[in-house]
């Protein structure tokens, strides 16, 4: 199954890609102390998200199973 990946380590809590999520679903939380990109529910894999975050933290994982 394909899903967004966020990468804490690199996510600086700009939120711009909370501002672009077109469906509402991602959001910024407190996790390990600071502000981070966190996807809730609903998420549509549209991977805007990705496309606007600038610190490479965000990534479309695709389906890797075998047809």
């Amino acid at each position: 199954m394909s899903y967004i990946n966020i990468d804490h380590n690199k996510c600086t809590g700009c939120g711009e890609c909370a501002a672009s999520c077109p469906f509402g679903v991602l959001h910024l939380a407190v996790v390990d102390g600071t502000n981070k990109a966190v996807i809730g529910q609903g998420c549509r894999l549209c991977s805007t998200c990705e496309m606007v975050c600038e610190h490479d933290a965000i990534r479309f994982v695709p389906d890797s199973a075998p047809e």
